[in-house]
């Protein structure tokens, strides 16, 4: 495959480190209009990083998130509607100040069919839930923190004004706390809501700001 180089006058070095997802017939495929994380070891020395994905069929670069911090070697990313289903990608982590450098995973990522819209269940607002469970900040400019303390709940999915889930996640019994990565969202106001096996066991508003 052919190298791709953001500055015709450097030559891009690809460096060897881990990057996660590594892509590959494993990985569980990836949806349009989804958050998903991403992380890389420390092979890439650099104070911010560019994150891109490039689709090797179309030889099309997207960059997904810029200068984003590079100390926790992890982001949150917002994977774009533009993903086309059964095209596959790499994950590129670039280095902001020298985008000649970069980390890739080894292998590509499938993406499937987006999630269906869905209208956010019905759960009436009653003042002893409203203790049970709280998301902080809010509104948020970054990441939120979802705590709940109540019993059956399994999972936890977000839903925008437009109806598109933008986060679906399975959590165990005995946890009581997620991080929602609302920071690459566009500002609006979303649905949280907490799922029990059969039906809602809460719901509460989220709102980004930029």
């Amino acid at each position: 495959m052919r190298s791709f180089i953001l500055a015709a006058c450097c030559i891009p070095i690809s460096l060897c480190a881990q990057v996660l997802p590594p892509g590959g017939v494993t990985d569980a495929p990836w949806r349009p209009g989804t958050a998903v994380d991403v992380s890389w070891d420390d092979a890439l020395d650099a104070r911010t990083v560019d994150i891109e994905l490039f689709d090797a069929a179309r030889q099309q670069r997207i960059i997904v998130a810029k200068q984003v911090d590079a100390k926790p070697r992890t982001a949150g990313i917002m994977l774009p509607d533009s993903l086309r289903p059964g095209n596959h990608y790499v994950v590129l982590i670039r280095d902001a100040a020298q985008p000649s450098r970069y980390v890739r995973s080894s292998g590509y990522i499938p993406v499937a069919p987006a999630l269906a819209r869905v209208r956010p269940t019905d759960v009436p607002d009653r003042p002893t839930q409203r203790a049970d469970y709280a998301v902080a900040p809010n509104p948020t400019p970054a990441s939120a923190v979802l705590t709940w303390d109540v019993l059956g709940v399994r999972k936890i999915r977000v839903t925008g004004a437009d109806g598109i889930v933008r986060l679906e996640r399975d959590v165990e019994p005995m946890d009581r706390r997620l991080v929602i990565p609302s920071d690459r969202w566009a500002s609006g106001t979303y649905v949280v809501e907490l799922l029990g096996s059969t039906d809602a066991v809460g719901r509460i508003l989220l709102v980004a700001v930029r």
